[in-house]
């Protein structure tokens, strides 16, 4: 059953009530990719949505009954809030900066033409670059689309 778009203000009644009873629930930080997912299987999108992501919808359309706080850290970990909680998810999202260990990377994951141009014996000063995007390639001349990874030699004495 395919539902009919709804007008902008069935939508932010739809998306208040949806993060309200969220928070009524739970106390965890409701992220919008969550909140996008539960739109998109509701099929709650309104009318004149446009080109427009839900964050925009929601500052422009929700803004003060909801709002959005994001990790500084990890622009992907958005929140949706309600003034009510805002502190508290900030508080949590803030307790989540300072115990997060650092990401660790392993070796196995990395591609192999990235591992193999930490391998390049280049002259003292000549810089390395590594192509951003598949397939990956290591560079010892300047690319636009490259990014530029000086690789150090360990200096004798």
């Amino acid at each position: 059953m395919v539902s009919m778009p709804i007008t902008p203000e069935e939508f932010k009644e739809k998306i208040t009530a949806i993060v309200r009873d969220h928070y009524a629930k739970s106390r965890t930080p409701l992220l919008l990719a969550q909140l996008g997912a539960t739109v998109e299987k509701e099929d709650s999108w309104p009318v004149d949505r446009g080109e427009r992501s839900l964050k925009q919808l929601l500052t422009e359309c929700a803004a003060p009954d909801l709002e959005i706080v994001w990790d500084k850290r990890s622009p992907a970990y958005i929140a949706v809030v309600t003034p009510e909680v805002r502190s508290e998810i900030e508080a949590q999202i803030a307790q989540r900066q300072r115990t997060e260990e650092p990401a660790t990377v392993r070796l196995e994951d990395l591609a192999r033409p990235v591992l193999l141009a930490f391998c390049v014996r280049v002259s003292d000063g000549t810089p390395v670059y590594i192509r951003r995007s598949r397939p990956f390639r290591s560079l010892l001349k300047y690319p636009s689309r490259y990014v530029r990874m000086v690789l150090r030699t360990a200096r004798s004495g």
